[in-house]
């Protein structure tokens, strides 16, 4: 798969050139403000992501973060996989490691119109050996931001009231736990935050 290949390894063009900056292996590591859910305190919760490969394109503004996967089965039908293993929850907890980084790194530069794109290399590890790569559309990445975020305030609610016997939701209802009415859509924490 070219596209793969060109996302994965360095052109030695592109190596020299000054306008793209290419990363593999970028570990990152940082503290995320996080309000506690039914308080208006705030924690700071220590984050870390190590990125397969992040390029930088200052010239055209855009950010490429592909995400290498392997699996044993199709490549074409890793959709299942991506939903069941919450890799768009992964991408979009990414896309925040690699905000920080670059705000922290390149202090004069404004990404703020920097198209940022996500994929999943898929590589098959038996069968034909097929390697696919997936778009990852904003919806997905806007979903699991939206998880990611509900998942570190609970963290954060369990870090501030030192509570980890039970769930946020038994220990305020005293030990019950109600089923959902089936006929509601669940929405996850949110803390206002904007995009």
């Amino acid at each position: 798969n070219a596209l793969a290949n060109d996302l994965i390894f360095d052109d030695p063009d592109v190596v020299t050139n000054p306008n793209v900056k290419k990363y593999s292996e970028l570990g990152i590591f940082w503290l995320e403000e996080v309000q506690v859910p039914g308080t208006s305190t705030k924690i700071h919760i220590p984050c870390k992501a190590r990125i397969d490969r992040l390029i930088v394109d200052f010239f055209n503004k855009i950010i490429y973060i592909p995400d290498i996967k392997t699996t044993s089965k199709s490549a074409y039908t890793f959709i299942k996989s991506f939903e069941d293993y919450h890799y768009y929850r992964q991408h979009a907890f990414y896309r925040r490691a690699v905000q920080v980084y670059l705000t922290t790194n390149f202090p004069g530069v404004d990404f703020s119109d920097f198209q940022v794109k996500s994929y999943n290399i898929v590589v098959e590890t038996s069968g034909l050996f097929h390697t696919v790569v997936w778009s990852i559309p904003r919806t997905w990445v806007d979903k699991g931001k939206d998880e990611y975020k509900s998942l570190l305030g609970r963290y954060a609610w369990h870090t501030h009231f030192d509570v980890w016997d039970q769930s946020m939701e038994e220990h305020n209802n005293k030990g019950l736990l109600v089923f959902p009415d089936p006929n509601i859509t669940l929405i996850p924490f949110e803390d206002g935050e904007e995009n």
